[in-house]
């Protein structure tokens, strides 16, 4: 409850976020913004990050609008997944305990059933440690369910299995394709795993041939 003196019209204030603990939490903004909080300096590093991302693509001919659209749906590319390491750890939720992340950032919530199609594959080429980075994380994920299925829809609440089939195999595909430094030997085990073992049925974490009921 926030409780402010009688005409109060303005107030500033900032929080920090963890999925570790209450400490970690306040680590991380320090980390982030410093002990001095300055909303317009927070606002202009916001900025420049984004500018120096988004220029990574660089445009030539079309008009305006249509460089506007482009580099709208580019900047949505960066939504997720989301990484969640803080200082070398991370919670992960397929198993419900905190690792260490042993230099490699641990990426969720990914919406692969449509980022599979174009977002992995242009981060492929323009972001390719990052992209292995996401494919080490899902395995991860496989061993940590205790499965070893490469997970259908991860979450930060964990893999929802949504959507049919399983994309993750499209999206490790395409890496090895273009010569992206996958673990292959987990990975073909985990996609085989998560096709033949498990149902391709939606919203189910069934093994396969036993029913389609949701969880």
């Amino acid at each position: 409850i926030f409780r402010f003196p009688a005409g109060t019209k303005k107030i500033c204030f900032r929080y920090g976020i963890s999925l570790i603990s209450q400490e970690q939490a306040e680590k991380n903004l320090i980390r982030e913004q410093g002990k001095d909080f300055n909303l317009a300096k927070v606002a202009n590093a916001g900025r420049k990050e984004w500018n120096e991302t988004l220029s990574n693509i660089q445009v030539e001919g079309g008009s305006d609008d249509q460089k506007t659209v482009m580099y709208t749906a580019y900047y949505r590319t960066f939504e997720r997944p989301v990484c969640q390491s803080e200082e070398g750890r991370y919670f992960s939720a397929f198993d419900g305990k905190v690792h260490e992340d042993e230099g490699k950032p641990f990426y969720t919530d990914d919406w692969i059933w449509d980022t599979y199609r174009a977002a992995h594959p242009l981060r492929a080429l323009i972001q390719p440690q990052k992209e292995e980075d996401i494919i080490e994380s899902y395995l991860r994920m496989a061993e940590q369910m205790g499965t070893n299925w490469m997970p259908t829809f991860p979450e930060m609440t964990g893999d929802t299995r949504r959507m049919n089939s399983n994309h993750g195999v499209a999206m490790v595909a395409d890496a090895l394709w273009k010569g992206l430094i996958v673990d292959a030997e987990r990975a073909f085990e985990y996609c085989r795993k998560g096709i033949e073992d498990k149902t391709l049925a939606p919203w189910s974490g069934r093994p396969a041939g036993d029913g389609i009921d949701k969880d």
